[in-house]
């Protein structure tokens, strides 16, 4: 068989200066210290309540994008005769690539099986890496890849650690995120991340907002193409209940959320909200790539909340995470609340029906296929009242 050669060039940062693999027994050592009980408002679970039910929206969410950081440990670079293809339709997902050097011939897929290469680590080093498996089947139309460290201190773990004793896979993206937020720093074809499965990036990927496609958002028997991006940060934030959009996460893996959009075809609530349906669900808030706005309830709150009724319960100071956002994006409130300075906050939009959220208000606010969404809610979610022990 005819050596293939990837000539890779490096480019780009890693993770925050990480020196060990991460897996999901690593998130759950951190949280048992921040909690021995989770418990939803309405049911008493023994251990980690987790919903795998991909039913219109509902999915579970992590407190960490991917274990402690955004996307596990992620590669980022640039092949010199190498590449992530985008693909000439809107509904293609980016695949690797690479070019035989001396006969120029193109492969993909399962003929990346058993390739090396090197990538850029946290810490400014250069480690290097095998492809041992290929997966086009698990998630449709994403291509899954199985990658390894062959040298280092992690040799022969994946790249994006383990879960229930196997290694997680993951998809290619053309850009590189930020560790701590999930924002994306650099649109670059020639950057790279792998997607580890279970993590916020690829979260959003699989939850119907496949960054770099569009879909159609109806309204009075018009259509307009929707970019996607911006939907798919909007995603990242919803998962992680990034509310103040710093960075911040307000949530604990294996939670219960409910997503929904305004677009064809797209995730539509499976809950009822008003006034907490039978299953003890509330609307939460609507999300930008910025982060929340027009935050109705916080998804958690301290235990000793947990003998109060309705969504209102939520809105105390006790709590935790409505402190924080009180204390640092009031505005992001759906209601005015009062500052510490005894001022009362302005929400920082319309709400409700009369959100640009809506189609009915906000469908005219950009032309079709905009690269420009700013300042229009993308997507909202439901979520329970869930408590938790500090």
């Amino acid at each position: 068989m005819r050596a293939k050669s990837w000539m890779y060039g490096i480019a780009g940062l890693l993770l925050a200066g990480a020196t060990s693999g991460c897996s999901l027994s690593d998130v759950e050592s951190v949280q048992s210290t921040k909690t021995n009980v989770l418990r939803r408002y309405t049911n008493i679970y023994n251990g980690v309540f987790t919903n795998g039910r991909y039913v219109n929206g509902r999915f579970v969410n992590g407190r960490f994008v991917n274990g402690r950081f955004v996307n596990g440990r992620f590669v980022n670079g640039r092949f010199v005769n190498g590449t992530v293809v985008q693909g000439n339709d809107e509904e293609d997902h980016p695949i690797l690539e690479y070019v035989e050097i001396d006969t120029g011939i193109v492969g993909n897929g399962s003929a990346l099986v058993n390739m090396e290469f090197d990538g850029y680590m946290s810490d400014g080093s250069i480690g290097r890496l095998k492809v041992l498996g290929y997966d086009s089947t698990t998630v449709p139309g994403m291509e899954l890849y199985r990658v390894i460290y062959l040298d280092g201190p992690d040799a022969g773990q994946s790249v994006c650690g383990s879960k229930d004793g196997q290694q997680i896979w993951a998809t290619m993206m053309p850009q590189r995120f930020d560790t701590n937020s999930g924002a994306e720093v650099a649109a670059d074809p020639n950057q790279y991340t792998f997607s580890c499965r279970f993590g916020g990036i690829q979260k959003c990927q699989e939850y119907g907002y496949p960054k770099n496609q569009k879909k159609w958002e109806d309204f009075g028997g018009n259509s307009r193409r929707r970019r996607l991006t911006d939907y798919h940060a909007a995603c990242i934030r919803l998962v992680r209940a990034d509310y103040c959009g710093d960075g911040i996460a307000h949530t604990f893996d294996g939670t219960s959320i409910d997503i929904y959009d305004h677009l064809r075809g797209g995730n539509t609530p499976s809950t009822s909200p008003t006034n907490g349906d039978a299953q003890g669900y509330y609307f939460e808030a609507e999300w930008e790539k910025d982060g929340a706005h027009c935050i109705s309830k916080t998804r958690w709150m301290n235990n000793g909340l947990s003998g109060l009724t309705g969504e209102n319960s939520n809105r105390s100071l006790a709590n935790d995470d409505y402190k924080y956002i009180r204390d640092n994006c009031p505005e992001r409130f759906a209601f005015s609340v009062q500052l510490a300075d005894s001022s009362w906050s302005t929400p920082d939009r319309a709400c409700g029906a009369s959100s640009k959220w809506e189609s009915s208000v906000g469908y005219s606010q950009y032309n079709d296929d905009s690269a420009e969404q700013n300042s229009r809610g993308k997507i909202r979610n439901h979520s329970m009242l869930n408590v938790h022990v500090p």
